[in-house]
């Protein structure tokens, strides 16, 4: 989670208004708090590769 924050951080800094960061922001709260069922294939597939190589 650092990572993806340390990457909005820069976006922001880097496009102001153009980064959409509302869009990023709400992506990463879903993507960590919602069902892993209820996200996409990508998002399942790299979230079971992560487990895995954990």
């Amino acid at each position: 989670m650092a990572i993806d924050i340390g990457y909005l951080l820069e976006k922001g800094r880097r496009q102001s208004p153009a980064s959409k960061l509302k869009q990023r922001l709400e992506y990463l709260w879903q993507s960590c708090t919602g069902e892993v069922t209820e996200q996409s294939d990508l998002f399942q597939l790299t979230f079971a590769t992560e487990n895995l190589k954990d």
